[in-house]
């Protein structure tokens, strides 16, 4: 059986995380480089209003068990921020 990714996460309280497939020039773009080597990147947005809390950007190219690691890894480093964030600017009270 195959699994897609995710296209949005909710982690709750309000946080969401999109999920987006995109190319190395896009994700270079993100970082204002010239060029990304990475496999994947988390873009915090918090408080700009976008209706979500930030991205995880995967490179299109990956094979399917890498782009689940990758998104996995971004995770983590989503929910790390986001604990972090809402210590300090709680959503709910």
């Amino acid at each position: 059986m195959r699994y897609r990714l995710p296209r949005r996460v909710s982690l709750g309280r309000g946080y969401w995380i999109k999920v987006l497939l995109t190319g190395r020039r896009d994700m270079a773009d993100v970082l204002e480089e010239e060029t990304c080597s990475a496999d994947a990147l988390w873009v915090e947005h918090f408080g700009e209003g976008l209706g979500y809390s930030g991205r995880i950007l995967i490179y299109d190219r990956l094979s399917a068990q890498r782009k689940w690691e990758a998104y996995f890894h971004e995770l983590i480093h989503a929910v790390n921020d986001i604990m972090a964030y809402d210590r300090d600017h709680p959503l709910l009270t």
